[in-house]
């Protein structure tokens, strides 16, 4: 899978970056004024730094998630064509939107599903944007309990100064905290509201196919395609179970991933671009199957040339260079028959985490290759992971595989 990875930083409204490097970024979301900055001020921009080790522990009153500068980024990705893994590609979007508001909760642990902001007044609607899915969600920033930082949950419905989210936080909120929201992508915002980014169009039947699954232990899928070329239903994004209703701004929940198939024999380039996820990053993982975006667009130390960093990988081994993805304390070890199964980039085979015994000397393995470690598999960038959960819903805590520094 080729990869390109760039990283530009925002600061006072302005986007900063080496243009010499990245000379073929595409200028649709940047204005010719904004282009101007990006080649004038090249020498003024953050680096991205791949952090060795794993992530350095936080530590104090209150641990801080998001810092106050947002890094916006782009990696370049491929969709394979139909003549590879039947065209299937487990894809990660990767980025996130930058927030639309901050707040401060009120003293005390909330009611269950229930947040009240402090010094806040909400218009009617200012976070529920679709009639039928959650448009936002909230980001836990800081609190006294370091457990609770980086969690994120839906926004269901508000009030001028309260959240109703989809999961319970109430045990480990403390009263206090500082929280964001964000904005989930949409079908437009990723792949274009005219499919800029060229998948192949048609009719339920002979377009590319983007699925969404809804996860959980009777996990079902939801597909759409960009539809072209037709009179009936016209021109847009529509849902395989309606030819008719436009579907461009159906959301894309943050952490979640996608399942792209694509019916055209050659695969595709794809670029993907927003705001990268800094800091860490708590996903329940429900019994059942997931599809995971890991929020890790950030695999090389690419600044100025795609030199080779140190990967994000699939268990790692602490220490020694290689990062830790975190998934071996949230997944359950045991046999190819008992453990949590993962599967990376479409491939299809499966991973998981053995305990020690007999033969097994432990660790991550093939199903298909009880023997060989599999740690330091690599999880390619803006991919998805796909985790069979065997047992009740776990969290997995995600470290952030790279720094942000200023040269």
């Amino acid at each position: 899978m080729f990869q390109q990875i760039g990283i530009f930083a925002l600061a006072k409204g302005k986007y900063y970056g080496n243009y010499s490097t990245y000379k073929d970024f595409p200028l649709s979301n940047l204005s010719q004024t904004m282009f101007r900055q990006l080649s004038s001020v090249c020498g003024r921009f953050q680096r991205v730094v791949i952090l060795a080790g794993g992530v350095v522990a936080l530590t104090g009153a209150a641990a801080q998630v998001t810092e106050p500068t947002p890094v916006f980024g782009f990696v370049r990705t491929a969709l394979q064509g139909s003549k590879a893994n039947s065209g299937v590609t487990f894809m990660g979007p990767s980025f996130v939107e930058q927030a639309v508001a901050e707040a401060t909760l009120a003293a005390g642990s909330p009611p269950p599903f229930l947040l009240t902001a402090t010094g806040v007044s909400w218009g009617a609607n200012a976070f529920k944007t679709h009639p039928r899915a959650s448009s936002h969600y909230v980001e836990i920033k800081d609190s006294a309990n370091y457990s609770a930082v980086g969690l994120m949950s839906d926004i269901v419905s508000h009030t001028a100064t309260t959240l109703t989210i989809a999961d319970d936080f109430s045990t480990m909120l403390r009263g206090g905290e500082t929280l964001v929201i964000r904005p989930h992508k949409t079908l437009a915002g990723v792949f274009g509201a005219a499919n800029e980014a060229g998948l192949g169009s048609g009719d339920a039947g002979t377009a590319d196919v983007i699925s969404i699954l809804a996860e959980g232990s009777s996990a079902s899928f939801t597909t759409y395609y960009y539809r072209a070329g037709a009179t009936l239903g016209g021109t847009g994004w529509r849902s395989s179970s309606n030819p008719f209703e436009d579907q461009a701004q159906t959301p894309l929940k943050t952490g979640q991933g996608l399942i792209v198939k694509r019916r055209r024999a050659e695969p595709l380039e794809l670029l993907l671009q927003g705001y990268v996820r800094r800091g860490l990053w708590r996903r329940t993982l429900p019994s059942g199957y997931s599809l995971v975006d890991p929020l890790a667009p950030i695999t090389d130390q690419s600044f100025s040339a795609p030199a080779k960093g140190l990967p994000f990988t699939l268990g790692g081994v602490t220490g020694s260079g290689v990062i830790p993805s975190g998934l071996g304390a949230a997944l359950s070890p045991g046999t190819p028959q008992t453990a949590d199964l993962v599967s990376l980039a479409g491939t299809m085979a499966s991973f998981y985490n053995a305990t020690a015994g007999g033969l097994s000397s432990g660790g991550w393995r093939l199903t298909s290759n009880p023997f060989a470690d599999q740690a330091t598999t690599v999880v390619p960038a803006a991919s998805a992971i796909l985790i069979q959960n065997r047992g009740e819903p776990k969290r997995w805590t995600r470290p952030q595989p790279f720094v942000v520094s200023t040269p």
